[in-house]
């Protein structure tokens, strides 16, 4: 069995975001723990929700078509600095959108994500300020009913 599409999309998202002006090489798949200063300013990703959309009747037993996904995932921008929070989460906002505007390729195919959503969290807490900007997106994909690596 080879590899899901939600983890190709997932790998060709962190690979598109890697490298930027300002976060460089501090992207993680995963934040599990909190960052350490030296890793700062970091995008993290996060996957929110993968929705099939399954219509009663539309699969028969037997017959496995392609099932039309919707894939919500989150890129988490990570900055911490004494002044100018807002306006460093906003270049990092700029960066990822231009990073993915042309779009992910996964086995051939290349998929647009979509940003619906971002959300700016500040906090004053410590020696410095703490600043986190969510930006939500959305990506359609399709895969076979009985094998989701296709």
């Amino acid at each position: 069995m080879g590899v899901h599409v939600r983890k190709q999309i997932r790998d060709a998202v962190l690979l598109a975001v890697t490298g930027l002006a300002t976060t460089g090489a501090n992207v993680f798949a995963e934040k599990t723990t909190t960052l350490e200063d030296s890793a700062l300013p970091a995008l993290t990703f996060a996957s929110r929700t993968d929705t099939p959309d399954i219509e009663p009747g539309r699969v028969e037993v037997g017959k496995f078509g392609l099932t039309p996904h919707e894939y919500l995932f989150v890129i988490n921008a990570h900055v911490k600095q004494a002044a100018g929070l807002a306006d460093v989460l906003d270049t990092i906002s700029s960066e990822v959108t231009v990073a993915l505007a042309g779009g992910v390729t996964i086995a051939g195919a290349t998929r647009y994500p979509i940003l619906i959503e971002e959300e700016f969290d500040f906090t004053g807490e410590g020696e410095q300020p703490v600043a986190t900007l969510s930006m939500a997106w959305r990506v359609n994909y399709y895969a076979k009913t009985n094998q989701p690596d296709v």
